[in-house]
């Protein structure tokens, strides 16, 4: 049985994730979105829903075990991460705009 309280929530998190950003979001998207809004714990504890209300307006099934351990298993460590790629996609911008202009 479908969950019409959930299905038609995440489908309003869809549209405006959409709206914001200009495109779909991701299961993941969607999850990383509710981190940033509403904190790690809070994310966690809404995840089963969020997946519910995913699944039942016919968005792609996804392997939630593995997003959830990958997100959730360390919440410290998925930030760490974050802030890690973030760093290294910067730092290889500015190497790559200083190699551009020293080649001028």
């Amino acid at each position: 049985m479908v969950n019409t309280k959930e299905k038609h929530i995440v489908k309003q998190l869809v549209d405006e994730y959409f709206k914001q950003y200009s495109k779909h979001p991701t299961f993941v998207d969607l999850i990383k979105d509710c981190i940033r809004l509403k904190g790690i714990s809070t994310a966690n504890y809404l995840f089963d829903s969020l997946k519910i209300g995913w699944l039942s307006n016919g968005f792609r099934n996804e392997n939630f075990k593995e997003i959830h351990q990958n997100i959730f298993s360390e919440g410290r460590d998925y930030y760490y991460s974050e802030l890690e790629n973030y760093l290294n996609e910067e730092n290889q911008a500015n190497l790559d705009a200083h190699y551009k202009q020293s080649k001028q």
